[in-house]
């Protein structure tokens, strides 16, 4: 079976061996070194500073999301949420739960978002602002310079979840002045699923410093106190951290600009390639992550379950309102270039 998922991911071998391994007690220097090591790659990656918190959850993605919104702001706030899919809703969701006052900025299925949808939302005092940058339900890569720039107008807190994009698409957290960063262990670190990652700024820490959090688990302040000892407030996925300490290597020793040119090849190749006259592709911007394809005769489950069980290829299935119209191609992980070439050609075939 070969996933052309976006999480979890084909796994590289080294990073499936160190998954295998008998998970050693974590209370020790040794295992202090490296989530210290973890904390000074994920930094360098992420493109922020020394002074930048990172806080290790043994969480999925939306347990992240949901920390990084209660620790960050609270119902004196006002945020806007860029909601064009499934992920963007999980933010309104959050925030509604929460009681933080927000106003939505949607987005059609289908509608790509430019500097001109920001206009209606101008000099209305938000203090922050949450986006999925990759909107992974949709493919579409949203522009990050125009929400920075937004942000930076409002003097919003810009908070930026970047499961979805992180090692797949250049990013910056410094240069586009975002204060919160969200990424998880089982997209672009592929590695198992069960861990997320939030770092914050020095500005964003003083945020949480001066909120009052009503949560044990996902109090951030406990996260950083403990790094800075290379250790986490409750037991993490051990095995796990293992295993992204691993791909971290990785990615260093192939070099990191290298790495990502290998699944933008990828992404290009597979978009150059698939018949154009079976599949639709969107117009907006795409992430390097993934391809949302729309088949134009056949129905997009249909397809999925050939592939599936007849040649153990596994692909994105869509929800609404897509369920039938949209399959998603995953570019991240451990694909050879045989297996991308054996997949757009069934494709194209059917």
């Amino acid at each position: 079976m070969t996933l052309f998922t976006i999480g979890p991911v084909e796994m590289f071998p080294e990073v499936l061996e160190a998954g295998k391994i008998q998970p050693p007690y974590f209370r020790t220097k040794e295992f202090s070194d490296i989530i210290l090591n973890i904390e000074k790659r994920i930094k360098k990656m992420i493109g922020t500073n020394e002074a930048s918190r990172l806080a290790i959850l043994t969480s999925s993605g939306t347990g992240a999301m949901e920390a990084s919104v209660m620790n960050v702001f609270n119902e004196n706030d006002r945020l806007l949420i860029i909601n064009g899919g499934n992920f963007g809703e999980r933010f309104r969701k959050i925030c509604e739960l929460h009681k933080i006052p927000y106003d939505t900025l949607t987005l059609n299925p289908d509608e790509k978002l430019g500097a001109n949808h920001f206009l209606p939302y101008r000099n209305k005092k938000y203090t922050g602002i949450l986006v999925n940058i990759h909107e992974t339900s949709t493919g579409q890569l949203y522009p990050i310079d125009i929400i920075s720039n937004f942000a930076s107008e409002n003097n919003s807190l810009l908070v930026v979840d970047a499961i979805g994009s992180f090692l797949a698409d250049p990013y910056a957290m410094d240069e586009y002045d975002v204060d919160v960063t969200i990424i998880s262990s089982n997209k672009g670190l592929a590695s198992g699923s069960g861990l997320a990652f939030v770092v914050v700024n020095t500005r964003a820490y003083k945020s949480i410093l001066n909120n009052n959090v009503k949560s044990i688990y996902f109090n951030l302040t406990d996260y950083f106190v403990n790094i800075e000892r290379g250790q986490t407030p409750y037991t993490p996925a051990i095995s796990v951290l293992l295993q992204v300490e691993e791909h971290l290597k990785i990615v260093e020793n192939m070099g990191w600009d290298a790495y990502m040119e290998g699944i933008e090849k990828r992404a290009e190749h597979f978009r150059a390639s698939i018949d154009r006259t079976k599949y639709d592709i969107p117009n907006y911007n795409l992430s390097n992550m993934l391809t949302p394809i729309f088949p134009i005769k056949k129905n997009a489950i249909e397809i999925y379950q050939t592939l599936k069980h007849d040649n153990n290829l596994i692909l994105n299935p869509s929800g609404p309102p897509h369920s039938n119209s949209m399959l998603r191609v995953g570019h991240i992980g451990n694909i050879s270039d045989s297996s991308l070439n054996l997949l757009i050609c069934l494709l194209n075939k059917i």
